[in-house]
């Protein structure tokens, strides 16, 4: 299946209320993965007699994208049509199509084009199975937590905010921690667990991490559970076993359907604001061992859906290369994602 991709922006301890609404306005303004409305038509007896698959947009007035059709060209196009589906692009082709027939669209949707179509005709997953094509991203950024409520206030909705930790108690005598339940309550649906900014710097364990991970999940927080190593223990070839440690006390705790609630971030410690980035290859390894990791553990259902993203240094200058590796499911972003240049790194499949 394809797995959407995945976009985390860590703020860190980092802004102030102007600072933070002036990145705020950025995303709000930004044209994050353009998304387009549109019908799938398949020419039955085409164009000078060519069958092919077309996209009709519903919204534009012109065209500027190959194979596309628009609403006011139907009423002038010899071709006999029928529709294939109704899909909200985020580009104009994707691999994965959901496919709706003509009578449950909406009317408004409907009613323009019907005349201009024969009986509707849904093909079957496989016709589509040959396109390569852009999935739509998924936009999570995380605030420090003085910031959460204006940061979810002042987003555009398809934006989701994170907080950077929470606690694995819902309530009770601890001073200084936020817990799920109160996240939750904030309309605050994701958290980041695990940085290794917190197991390193204030200690907190495997099991701690997946204590936390634990209660989140059973709170109905969504979890970008990070894992990752240090330079010593990359040059001692430790990688895999201490990240798969790692999350191996998370499945020790959680649930095999609690992973769809996860996001699993691959973040290097020795490449975490230094400027150094793994390679694409030094990545896509990790990540593949990852998979491998989770399909072993857990279920290959498991390891095909979830999404693996990488941290360490992402910047648009790296993130397209990345992109293109299969087991790369997006980025989490740390000091970019503060700047102007986090659009082009939530763009980098385009």
């Amino acid at each position: 299946m394809a797995r959407q991709f995945f976009v985390g922006g860590n703020f860190k301890m980092n802004g102030s209320v102007q600072s933070i609404k002036k990145i705020i306005s950025g995303l709000n303004e930004a044209n994050l993965d353009p998304k387009v409305e549109g019908l799938l038509v398949w020419v039955k007896n085409g164009l000078e007699g060519l069958q092919q698959l077309l996209f009709v947009d519903l919204a534009a007035s012109s065209s500027q994208r190959g194979r596309e059709f628009l609403l006011p060209m139907l009423a002038v196009c010899p071709a006999s049509l029928a529709v294939a589906g109704h899909y909200s692009l985020r580009i104009t082709m994707v691999a994965q199509m959901t496919e709706l027939p003509l009578a449950k669209l909406p009317p408004s949707i409907c009613l323009p084009v019907q005349q201009h179509l024969e009986e509707p005709y849904l093909f079957p997953s496989k016709s589509f199975s040959s396109m390569n094509g852009v999935f739509s991203s998924e936009v999570v950024v995380a605030p420090p937590a003085i910031y959460l409520l204006l940061a979810r206030a002042e987003l555009r909705k398809e934006v989701e905010v994170a907080a950077q930790n929470v606690y694995d108690k819902n309530e009770g005598a601890f001073t200084g921690e936020i817990s799920p339940a109160q996240l939750k309550d904030s309309n605050i649906g994701w958290t980041l667990i695990g940085h290794s900014e917190r197991r390193v710097i204030l200690k907190e364990s495997d099991e701690f991490v997946a204590s936390k991970t634990k209660n989140a999940l059973d709170q109905g927080v969504r979890v970008i559970l990070c894992c990752g190593e240090s330079l010593d223990q990359r040059e001692k070839g430790e990688t895999v076993s201490v990240v798969t440690a790692q999350l191996g006390a998370v499945a020790k705790a959680i649930t095999a359907e609690q992973w769809a609630n996860v996001v699993i971030a691959y973040e290097p410690i020795w490449a975490i604001g230094t400027g150094k980035v793994a390679t694409t290859a030094q990545a896509q390894d990790v990540h593949t061992a990852l998979r491998q990791w989770l399909a072993k553990t857990i279920s290959d259902k498991v390891a095909e859906e979830t999404r693996i993203i990488y941290g360490g240094s992402v910047s648009e200058k790296n993130c397209k290369d990345l992109a293109t590796q299969p087991d790369i499911d997006g980025f989490l972003v740390g000091g970019a994602s503060l700047k102007p240049a986090f659009v082009d790194i939530v763009n980098a499949r385009l």
